[in-house]
């Protein structure tokens, strides 16, 4: 039987794996290996106490009060830069306009709907969002869905024969 004597780079994966909660068997898969491979380095002494050290280390990172306030700052202060980033390039009219409908769903999808949760129901605005993106999937990437303009709105002008944009024709009320 396979004995470890040292913990080389393979058997470091093989244990960080089994920390993140894979099976063996899963393990055995990922990393291209037999499953007895992964259970003999799990089985050793070696990786036993790595495991070990692991949970030590990560109950450490959980307690401390000091390191999680620290990377709660830092995960605020990415988001910011993240949402400048995004703002900028949604300004920017040279921006792919594909890139800026990408980040428009992101953020409807992660910050609108997400403070609360709606279920998935008849007329939520999720659904339709939804409905629209399948349309425009099924016309084509280039086509962009507008919605209808109504005549008494004051603007002046209007396309009579009731088609959108690419020749789609808006939703009926």
């Amino acid at each position: 039987m396979y004995q470890v004597q040292e913990l080389t780079e393979r058997h470091q994966q093989i244990i960080r794996l089994r920390f993140a909660g894979l099976l063996e068997i899963d393990i055995a898969g990922r990393l291209g290996v037999a499953r007895e491979t992964v259970v003999a380095v799990l089985n050793s002494p070696l990786a036993k106490t790595e495991l070990a050290r692991l949970g030590v280390r990560a109950e450490e990172i959980l307690t401390n009060v000091p390191l999680q306030l620290e990377l709660q700052a830092d995960l605020r202060s990415a988001g910011r830069e993240a949402l400048h980033i995004n703002r900028t390039i949604m300004k920017d009219d040279e921006a792919d306009k594909r890139v800026r409908a990408s980040i428009g769903r992101h953020f409807l999808d992660r910050i609108v709907f997400e403070m609360e949760p709606e279920e998935e129901r008849e007329g939520s605005y999720r659904q339709i969002l939804r409905g629209l993106s399948e349309i425009q999937r099924s016309l084509g990437r280039d086509v962009l869905i507008l919605p209808p303009v109504n005549e008494g709105s004051g603007n002046g002008g209007g396309d009579s024969s009731g088609a959108g944009v690419g020749g789609a024709a808006p939703a009926q009320e």
